[in-house]
This record gives C-alpha cells, structure tokens and sequence, in this order.
C-alpha cells in the first residue's frame, strides 16, 4: 500500500480556500478539469471529471465531508487513467485569517506501476492542483 501526503501553504484565509474546495462538484479552478459531470449531491455524490486527450472519464466519489473540520474524503474506482486499487484520498483545510495550510493525504495499491512511479504521479497531480488553487486565491 503506498500513502502519499502533499501539503501547501496559502496565502488566503483557511475559510476561502474551504468555500472552493467545499464545491466539491466544481473545479473550474483546475487546469484541464473544465468539463466535469457532477452525479448526486452529498455524500456519495460523483464528481466525472472528462479530461482532453483521454477517452475514459475519471469518477471521483465523495466518501465523507465536515465542513466544520473543513475536511472531506473521496475514493477514485480503478480506470484506465488512474490504474490503482483501494484509491483513497483526504484533503482538510486549517489555518486563520491570512494563510491557510492544505494536506492532501491518500493511500492506494500501485497495482503493477512501480511504487516511486505511482507515488510521482500522483504528487504530481496534487502539486498541479495546489499551484492551481494558489494561484487562483493569491491573485
């Protein structure tokens, strides 16, 4: 089992970086993300995230959210794009008024990618995620 944890600091309050991530089914905020499909709502709601250049949707399942934790849970099912068993993630929100911190936790079976490649993916995406929402919250 691999568990990854990328962590970012933003200069924005922790509550208005909360309200974006809160909109679960909305990641206009994330580069190549423009054309999500949003399943439900609440818990076990699915967010079908359609990226250019990739045949298969990728459908992210909300698991658990507390907004009072500012904290939410998700799962994503083994697919063509992101080839691991047992996908689970945790992002959760803390900080004040001038900054807030954001730990983006999962665990998953890499499957047949070695561990460092699996691991380098999806810090990757995490990264490209957090600079996404740096940017558009520090601007």
């Amino acid at each position: 089992m691999v568990e990854l944890t990328v962590t970012r600091d933003i200069g924005a309050s922790a509550e208005v970086v909360w309200a974006v991530l809160d909109d679960y089914g909305n990641l206009e905020w994330v580069p190549g993300a423009d054309n999500v499909d949003v399943i439900g709502e609440g818990v076990g709601m699915i967010r079908r995230l359609h990226i250019p250049g990739i045949d298969t949707p990728i459908d992210e399942i909300l698991k658990s959210k507390d907004a009072g934790a500012k904290s939410f849970s998700y799962t994503i099912p083994k697919n063509a794009v992101i080839p691991f068993d047992d996908y689970q993630a945790n992002v959760s929100v803390s900080g004040d008024a001038n900054k807030a911190t954001v730990v983006w936790h999962c665990t998953f079976g890499q499957g047949d990618m070695a561990e460092a490649d699996a691991e380098g993916m999806i810090s990757g995406s995490y990264s490209m995620m957090l600079d996404a929402l740096a940017e558009k919250l520090e601007a």
